[in-house]
């Protein structure tokens, strides 16, 4: 339950003369669509009282804070969930050079004229420190201090007109805390807003003892809460980003396989975590040649909450193979049958960064069901000249009908799907590749993450050994594919 919320003072005063009356502001909560606020996810809320920073000045926008105490409580639930306030190290210092999100309905960019958008969007924001921010451009020295923070690309991206007293979120020990509020940002020659330039944020974790003292015992910090994901603060569920790299963590079934050659670890695919001890992957993953038959069991490893490629981090968890069951029906001529489980030699542990992905349920396999529906798949693909991603990476990937796919390119689709064989894919150069195969598509049905396919095979380019991202891609169905016992 939670009463408060923290916002830009500028939003409800713009001149020391003038504050919006607290009877004539209505909160809107779990609100997605801005032409349907009504929504059935949607709770309204009017405001109980106003708590405006005794130091700001709407002129300089110096200590832009305030925070609002609804009328009645707000229930969590998978929409609605409380941010963490920041602990620990408040030195700006601390966080320069790390990446925080922010979300609005603001301007999508610099020369988007039409105002808000329907649906919020989210974007990335570095954080610079505020002597790189003042350097910038002379304008920086009237309007930060201490208190604030400066970041964003200076790409045309950023927080826009209508963002103003959103977060900036980090990510701290695997949980979105707030460390920053939309204050400031230069205007263009349109006279909205410049994002080829820094936006100034208010920086909440300078006004902690502030805030305390007015939340008194009901603030929330990242040790509040306790039990059922649901119940924590600061999650939320994985970040769709069209061959962007994740953030750390939104991705916590996906594995990384290794086999141990000669001492050495080499990245064979990836993998979908099921259970304490159980991870899916496709046949063809973890077999070599059809005559030298499986990787010994003991050569696999299996790196559990891995976001970098090439460095294990806070969060990251391996575990040895004990056993590997290869679908009895498997052919790796035909690809048909691509499926695998692994068997760990012991229990992960679930955490922020490891967490199991559902099984699909029984009693909706069929394909047709998932046919125009977008499936989301993580992995670290590989660029062009054999060079691979360090971070990993998300797709959205819509299903296409096997005539669909067969008509992209007959001579590979007909041989390369059947039954228990789906294409999926965008077909503009955003998909899947190279060195994630074994990987899951996973698909969100009633606030949870089904595992439904596995990357099977893609179509290479012409006289060429890498991945056609401008093509479908094959996904191993996994209905029908699990009856066997491990």
């Amino acid at each position: 339950m939670s009463l408060y919320f923290t916002l830009a003072a500028h939003c409800l005063q713009l001149a020391s003369w003038f504050v919006t009356p607290v009877e004539d502001i209505t909160v809107k909560i779990g609100v997605h669509s801005l032409n349907d606020p009504n929504a059935n996810l949607t709770v309204t809320r009017k405001l109980m009282a106003r708590y405006i920073h005794e130091e700001y000045n709407p002129f300089t926008l110096e200590n832009d804070i305030m925070i609002l105490k609804l009328d009645k409580s707000v229930s969590f639930n998978n929409y609605i969930r409380p941010a963490c306030l920041w602990s620990g190290d408040t030195k700006l210092s601390r966080v320069v050079g790390d990446i925080g999100i922010v979300a609005g309905w603001g301007r999508r960019s610099v020369d988007d004229l039409r105002g808000q958008l329907d649906e919020p969007q989210m974007v990335r924001a570095p954080i610079v420190s505020n002597i790189e921010c003042r350097g910038s451009k002379a304008v920086f020295h009237q309007v930060t201090y201490n208190t604030t923070l400066c970041a964003g690309y200076r790409n045309g991206s950023g927080p826009c007109s209508g963002d103003s007293g959103g977060g900036l979120y980090l990510l701290e020990r695997g949980k979105w805390t707030l460390r920053g509020l939309v204050s400031l940002s230069l205007q263009n020659t349109w006279l909205t807003c410049d994002l080829n330039e820094y936006v100034v944020f208010t920086d909440t974790a300078q006004f902690l003892p502030w805030i305390r003292n007015i939340l008194g015992d009901k603030y929330i910090d990242d040790d509040s809460f306790s039990g059922s994901t649901l119940s924590q603060c600061g999650k939320i569920g994985p970040l769709l980003l069209n061959g962007s790299p994740t953030l750390v963590g939104p991705w916590p079934w996906h594995v990384a396989l290794y086999m141990t050659q000669t001492g050495n670890n080499k990245y064979i695919g990836g993998g979908t975590l099921v259970s304490h001890k159980h991870v899916i992957t496709t046949a063809h993953t973890i077999a070599r040649k059809i005559s030298e038959g499986l990787f010994a069991p003991s050569s696999v490893t299996v790196y559990l909450g891995k976001h970098n490629f090439r460095n294990s981090v806070e969060g990251v968890q391996f575990r040895f193979v004990m056993a590997i069951y290869i679908n009895e029906n498997f052919n790796a001529t035909s690809f048909s049958n691509d499926v695998a489980i692994l068997v760990l030699n012991e229990p992960v542990k679930f955490t922020d960064w490891v967490r199991p992905a559902c099984l699909w349920p029984d009693n909706a396999t069929d394909l047709n069901n998932i046919i125009g529906k977008k499936g989301s798949v993580a992995g670290w693909r590989y660029y062009s000249y054999g060079f691979r991603s360090e971070k990993l990476h998300l797709f959205e990937l819509p299903v296409v009908s096997q005539e669909t796919c067969i008509r992209l390119y007959d001579e590979f689709f007909a041989r390369y799907t059947s039954n228990n064989i789906y294409c999926a894919g965008n077909i503009n150069g955003s998909s899947v590749c190279n060195g994630d195969s074994g990987g899951g598509m996973v698909f969100q049905m009633n606030d949870a993450w089904y595992l439904r396919g596995l990357v099977s095979l893609s179509l290479d380019k012409p006289n060429d050994i890498e991945c056609d991202p401008f093509s479908f891609v094959t996904s191993c169905s996994l209905n029908g594919l699990m009856d066997f016992d491990v």
